[in-house]
């Protein structure tokens, strides 16, 4: 159906599945766009709520601490002038942190009231115990922070700081309670600086759902004022959760109830069984959002309207002059390269027809170039072979560096330290028990610490390398690492009776030591077989494990990644050096790799 359509219906027919697809495109990036954008409105609700959360818990933290603080008497309930001394301090602290105090109360283990401030009479002997917070201070001997209350004692609704009064053993005497009233604290005056837009405002409700303060544009909460969803509040105070989503309000509008769609963001105290409520109607808050929709509502329409009309005019502007390329293209297909384009426009057609001239006349001049390009090249990788051997012999020799300072400096110092420690240890008596437990364990934290440079200082650059040669080396790397890891491995050499050329013997020593990490972590192969044989001016390392293997053609034809990255610097150490090189494996059959390299390294 399509290869009887005219060049003009495929151009058309294309440009339109393009437009659908882009458009399709653009809508769905349109749609994240707006989706991702109304996620950060609601985050960064919920990031405020939970940052007015904090700052209460710490206001609420400090009163409590204040009020623990005035209750610690050590010689047991304050009389009345102690009372006094402690309850003008208590409030005095408190004020210059701007929380109002309206009440001191000195309750005993009856839960009557003993002493009180402001005084007022018939206030001695009120029982105090009508307040769960209070009861729950005395019996469980720990502070306690209440919801908003009214009750005996209490001139108006307020909250209650309840603390114990101890003994020396620890004995609850009694309850120190101090009656703070919220909204003329600075409780709630770090919310009054926390702008959510122009219909925004922050809630503090208890854990019963009753409002304890309201910023503007809030109106005041009325007395024991029940939030909108008490129980919805109360049960995220008491799991601890914070929330944020969309929900309805209702305000007093023109004589009638009218009900708006609100963002609420909410987030509970962990010091008290409170809560923080920020509300902002979702026409404000997401207006941002719907300024972005009617963008991109904007600019799609354009963007359609300007794809149509360049589809027309690339349509009139090519179907004509393609069809005069075509007669020119067919004579360059039949061979005649002397043919000229019969076509000379200044626009994209003309420079195409420009182009096939120039393709013409440089297939002829690319041809003369390819064998001087040919031993550029080989040159080129001369150069390349060169540097390459510059940067792994400086790569060498500063893992060579590392390492010696990592044994000399570091592991000198930690020796020293483990040494002094032992010193502390035998200067210790028997009952300093707990001395010697943390002397022990610090001992033992650097010894590991130690070993753990060690074996760094060993992968790095072995100093037995450079010593002892190759073939103690080996064995010292095979006990450290393959062994340890729980691989089986033998070990075999065979006509290596000295030292041979250093250059060889770290390159051996590499290829080896990435040969077996790939067989320990890669392959999780059981057993493995190194051989060393040195035989003809070559020597002929072989590397073969029982592992799960992997084809050898799909990890070339797949690039250089974490798993051939290893072979590649086994092959380039190997070439350098003049060597061969191969590998054999196949999945679930096990990996065999084998180098020979000369043992006189060819000079540059």
């Amino acid at each position: 159906m399509i290869g009887k359509l005219s060049l003009r219906g495929r151009i058309s027919g294309l440009a339109l599945v393009a437009l659908l697809m882009g458009l399709g495109i653009f809508s769905w990036l349109g749609v994240q766009s707006v989706n991702d954008s109304v996620k950060r409105t609601l985050d960064e609700r919920l990031t405020i709520a939970r940052i007015v959360a904090n700052y209460l818990d710490e206001t609420l933290m400090y009163v409590r601490v204040q009020v623990q603080n005035a209750a610690a008497s050590p010689e047991g309930l304050p009389d009345e002038k102690e009372f006094e001394a402690l309850s003008a301090s208590l409030r005095d602290t408190l004020t210059r942190s701007r929380v109002r105090v309206t009440g001191i109360f000195l309750i005993g283990p009856d839960g009557k009231v003993l002493r009180a401030t402001p005084y007022e009479p018939g206030m001695i002997g009120i029982d105090m115990f009508y307040y769960p917070e209070v009861r729950d201070a005395l019996v469980k001997g720990a502070p306690t922070i209440s919801g908003l209350v009214s009750g005996p004692g209490m001139k108006a609704p307020a909250v209650l700081v309840s603390s114990p009064v101890l003994d020396v053993g620890g004995k609850s005497l009694g309850v120190l309670s101090a009656s703070i009233d919220v909204e003329q604290s600075s409780i709630s005056a770090f919310s009054q600086t926390i702008r959510v837009g122009r219909t925004g405002y922050v809630e503090i409700v208890d854990g019963n759902g009753i409002v304890l303060a309201r910023t503007k544009p809030g109106s005041p909460p009325k007395v024991f004022e029940m939030s909108d969803h008490p129980d919805r509040f109360a049960t995220l105070i008491r799991q601890g959760e914070a929330t944020v989503g969309t929900c309805h309000r209702c305000h007093e509008g023109t004589g009638e109830i009218e009900k708006q769609q609100d963002v609420l963001a909410f987030a509970p105290l962990s010091v008290a069984s409170w809560g923080v409520a920020i509300r902002q109607a979702e026409e404000e808050a997401l207006s941002p959002t719907e300024q972005l929709k009617m963008q991109f509502l904007v600019l799609g329409v354009i963007l359609l309207a300007c794809t149509l009309l360049l589809v027309w005019a690339t349509i009139q502007g090519i179907v004509k002059p393609i069809r005069m390329l075509t007669s020119a293209a067919r004579k360059l297909a039949d061979g005649d390269f002397a043919a000229a384009l019969p076509l000379e426009r200044n626009d994209e057609i003309g420079q195409l027809s420009t182009a096939f001239d120039s393709m013409r006349r440089e297939v002829a001049r690319a041809r003369d170039e390819l064998v001087s390009r040919y031993k550029a090249a080989k040159h080129k990788e001369e150069l390349r072979g060169q540097l390459l051997s510059s940067v792994i012999s400086a790569q060498e020799e500063e893992r060579k560096r590392i390492a010696r300072e990592l044994h000399d400096e570091f592991g000198q110092t930690l020796t020293g330290l483990i040494m002094s420690i032992e010193s502390l240890e035998d200067l210790t008596t028997p009952e300093q028990t707990q001395l010697k437990e943390r002397l022990a364990k610090t001992k033992a934290l650097l010894g590991r610490t130690l070993a753990d440079i060690r074996k760094l200082t060993l992968d790095l650059r072995p100093s037995s390398l450079d010593d002892l040669g190759l073939l103690a080396a080996l064995r010292a790397y095979i006990q450290d690492y393959p062994e340890k890891a729980g691989i089986k491995v033998q070990f075999k050499t065979s006509g290596i009776t000295g030292r041979l050329d250093p250059a060889v013997e770290t390159a051996l020593f590499r290829i080896v030591q990435e040969a077996t990490h790939n067989a320990v972590k890669h392959a999780r192969a059981g057993n493995l077989e190194i051989e060393l044989a040195a035989r003809d001016g070559k020597v002929l390392a072989t590397v073969e494990d029982d592992g799960k293997g992997f084809d050898v053609d799909a990890l070339y034809q797949a690039g250089i990644g974490a798993h051939s990255s290893g072979i590649l610097g086994i092959q380039e150490r190997t070439a350098l050096l003049g060597g061969t090189f191969s590998i054999k494996s196949q999945p679930g059959e096990g990996t065999r790799l084998r180098v020979e390299i000369p043992m006189t390294p060819p000079k540059d």
